[in-house]
C-alpha cells in the first residue's frame, strides 16, 4: 500500500474524488475521497467489515452529490489507505468515535451517516455516542448488534491470499455467492474490483482486527430507543451474511424508523438500485436539514 501524507490544508479545499488522508480529532488518520460542494451538507459512507471506499461506487457519490451534498466515501480504520493498528484491540466504539472526529473536522454540523453491513453499526454507534454530530442514519443491510457477538449469522468470507490474481480470484469466489437471485454480482466487474482493491490494500491482519472489533463489541440494541434523528433501513430478503430478521429489529428498536425491504436482493448495493439508495440518502439529508434533534 502507498502510503499518503497527512492533509494539511482546509478540508474544503480537498481535490474532488481523489484519495485524500485527513486525521481526525481524536487521531486517526482516515482516507477519504470527497464529492460535491464544500459548502453543502455533509454526508459520510461508511463501508462493511474488510471492504474499502471505493467499493461505493464513483457514480454514486457523483449522482448523490448533485442532489445537493458534500459527499465523503471513507476507508475505515484497518482498510484501504486509513491507518492500520498492528498489535491494539479496539471495538466498534473507537470505530464511532473515528466517524465523530471526522465530522469535527468538517466543521462539527450534524452529518448525515450512511453505512453498510459493519459500517452501520458503526454508524448507529456514533449515533448514541455522539448525538449532537449525527443528523440522520442511513442502515443499509445491517443489524441492531454485531452478527460475531450473536453468533446468529456467517461472517462474509475474505481472502487471505497472497499473490495478487489468487487474491482476486479468492475475492470473486467469496462475494459472488452473496448477490441475490434479482440483483446477482457481475463476475468481471468483481475481477476489475478486485484488482482495484488489491492495488490499495490486501492485508489480511487489517481485516482480522476489525472481525475481533466485532466479536468485542457489546450488544448495544436496548440502546437503540435513544435514536433520535431520522432513520432510513434498506435491506434485501435474501442477505445471507445479515438475515432480515436483523434489520426488523433494527427498525422495531430504532423510533420513528422507516424500513425498506428489497426483494431479490442479497448482501450488498447491486448498481441496478444505486437510484433506490441515492433517492434514500437524499432524502435523509433533506430530513435531517428540516428537523432539529436533542443532542
Amino acid at each position: 500500500m502507498n502510503q499518503l501524507p497527512v492533509w494539511d490544508g482546509p478540508v474544503h479545499d480537498i481535490p474532488e474524488g481523489i484519495d485524500t488522508v485527513v486525521e481526525a480529532m481524536n487521531g486517526t488518520r482516515l482516507c477519504l475521497q470527497v464529492f460535491g460542494a464544500p459548502d453543502a451538507p455533509l454526508q459520510l459512507h461508511l463501508e462493511g467489515h474488510g471492504a474499502q471506499l471505493i467499493s461505493l461506487s464513483r457514480e454514486f457519490c457523483v449522482e448523490l452529490a448533485g442532489r445537493g451534498f458534500r459527499v465523503v466515501r471513507v476507508d475505515n480504520r484497518d482498510a484501504g489507505r486509513s491507518q492500520k493498528f498492528p498489535g491494539q484491540q479496539y471495538d466498534l466504539t473507537a470505530m464511532a468515535d473515528d466517524v465523530a472526529g471526522l465530522i469535527e473536522v468538517f466543521g462539527g454540523e450534524p452529518a448525515t451517516i450512511c453505512g453498510r453491513s459493519m459500517g452501520g453499526m458503526v454508524a448507529q454507534l456514533a449515533a448514541l455516542r455522539h448525538p449532537g454530530l449525527v443528523g440522520a442514519l442511513g442502515l443499509f443491510y445491517t443489524g441492531p448488534r454485531s452478527r460475531r457477538a450473536t453468533g446468529t449469522t456467517q461472517p462474509a468470507p475474505t481472502p487471505t491470499s497472497s499473490g495478487e490474481d489468487e487474491w482476486v480470484e479468492d475475492f470473486v469466489n467469496a462475494v459472488l455467492p452473496l448477490g441475490g437471485s434479482l440483483y446477482p454480482y457481475d463476475p468481471n466487474a468483481l475481477i476489475r474490483l478486485g484488482h482495484r482493491l488489491y492495488a490499495r490494500d490486501h492485508d489480511p491482519e487489517g481485516e482480522a482486527r476489525q472481525e475481533a472489533a466485532m466479536a468485542a463489541t457489546p450488544d448495544w440494541s436496548t440502546e437503540l430507543g435513544r435514536v433520535g434523528v431520522p432513520t432510513a433501513i434498506l435491506h434485501g430478503d435474501e442477505d445471507e451474511v445479515i438475515p432480515l430478521s436483523e434489520a426488523e429489529d433494527l427498525h422495531r428498536l430504532i423510533p420513528h424508523s422507516t424500513m425498506r425491504v428489497l426483494w431479490g436482493m442479497g448482501h450488498g448495493q447491486p448498481p441496478q438500485l444505486d437510484t433506490v439508495f441515492v433517492d434514500t440518502c437524499a432524502d435523509l439529508g433533506r430530513r435531517a436539514a428540516g428537523s432539529g434533534h436533542e443532542g
